[in-house]
């Protein structure tokens, strides 16, 4: 216990890594080492190109459960791959490998250092484990969404009485909306396609045909979870009344509520959550349960200023309208769809039950289909 109050500490070189360790320590190992060098025994040891080496201090230390510490260099952006949500995997961390770590708080940029102290073996293991995490962390995909998990609706052809109700629903919809001043400018707002409706259940970020080839490979070998998690019941939803995102008054889109009244849709979705968090497919701080929503109306902004990037992402209901919200401080175009929701609100019901066939690994991009425009699909799993 004594090491551990020590507050002057010494280098010790182990291999390719450094410990600081107590000098205190230090001093009564060389002490003890000098004794036992008076001796013959102690000669030998001496003589010996194994004592004069420099791993010889770690293999003391260790002996004689002596303390080490080590750090980590770790880019601040990461530190949240190390604690983990509510401090999950720090904890796993520790009860894992046995040492104590130390993430620094305060530091938003740049690079802090992760300490770890206990013994060599602790540490060696709390190390690895750590700087596996950070590289992972550092490595994972950044830039523009370019996919996403959805459940698809079925087809006008399969069910068109839920097709003709959603229709007559975002005719409603748009006719209140164009009562009043869309937005400042001359820009549309838009119905969305039937063909095009979905329920988005995450956005990904998928950058090369290797990363897309391995989410297809990931999401088709999660089916037989999924009909574990779904079991053998259909999975319905409850198509509910007008809502947005945000302030009515400055809506980017409006969507239909969406009830998951059976639960299947939440099963299924950790399922695949787990699956694509395991693969490095998708950051653990984004497998957030999903809110789930139908949009039908959106409002298509035409920003001077704006990059092809943005462009692209404001053309997308499902990336847009969470967005918007989340950041507030952008200037995000938006229309007044207050009477839409005062009057299509809470005690609307649009369709009560609908049967969801897929749920589907979309690209952001769309196509004409036989039915009118749609999400290409790079693959799908088939729902009871």
């Amino acid at each position: 216990m004594a090491s551990m109050a020590c507050t002057t500490y010494s280098i010790v070189r182990v291999g390719t890594r450094a410990y600081r360790v107590c000098s205190e320590s230090l001093q009564r190992r060389g002490a003890s080492t000098s004794a036992r060098a008076a001796s013959p025994a102690g000669a030998s040891a001496a003589a010996s190109p194994r004592a004069s080496s420099t791993v010889q201090p770690r293999q003391s230390i260790h002996s004689n459960g002596e303390k080490v510490m080590a750090e980590v260099s770790c880019p601040a952006l990461c530190f949240g791959a190390i604690i983990g949500k509510g401090g999950a995997t720090i904890k796993a961390l520790t009860a894992e490998t046995g040492a104590a770590i130390r993430v620094p708080k305060g530091i938003r940029t740049g690079v802090g250092a992760i300490t770890i102290s206990g013994t060599p073996e602790q540490v060696d293991a709390a190390t690895a484990r750590i700087t596996d995490l950070v590289d992972k962390a550092a490595n994972r995909p950044q830039g523009d969404f370019t996919h996403f998990l959805g459940l698809a609706l079925p087809l006008p052809s399969e069910d068109r009485a839920t097709h003709d109700a959603l229709a007559a629903f975002q005719a409603q919809a748009y006719e209140l909306a164009k009562r009043t001043s869309v937005g400042d400018g001359p820009d549309p707002l838009v119905q969305i396609p039937p063909t095009e409706m979905h329920l988005t259940l995450a956005m990904l970020r998928l950058p090369t045909p290797e990363v897309v080839a391995k989410a297809v490979r990931v999401f088709k070998e999660s089916s037989a979870a999924v009909y574990d998690a779904v079991g053998t019941r259909t999975v319905l939803v409850r198509l509910g009344g007008a809502a947005c995102f945000g302030s009515p008054a400055k809506a980017t889109t409006v969507h239909s509520r969406v009830d998951d009244t059976s639960g299947s849709v939440h099963n299924l979705t950790r399922v695949l959550f787990d699956r694509l968090i395991k693969e490095d497919l998708m950051p653990e701080s984004e497998a957030r349960d999903p809110k789930l929503h139908l949009t039908i109306l959106r409002y298509l902004a035409r920003r001077a200023n704006k990059k092809p990037a943005d462009a692209a992402e404001s053309a997308d209901a499902e990336a847009g309208s969470e967005t918007a919200v989340a950041s507030p401080a952008k200037s995000w175009p938006s229309f007044d769809a207050s009477e839409i929701i005062a009057r299509l609100g809470d005690a609307t019901r649009v369709v009560d039950a609908v049967r969801l066939p897929s749920v589907v690994l979309y690209r952001r991009e769309r196509r004409e289909g036989p039915e009118g425009s749609e999400y290409i699909a790079e693959a799908k799993i088939g729902l009871p």
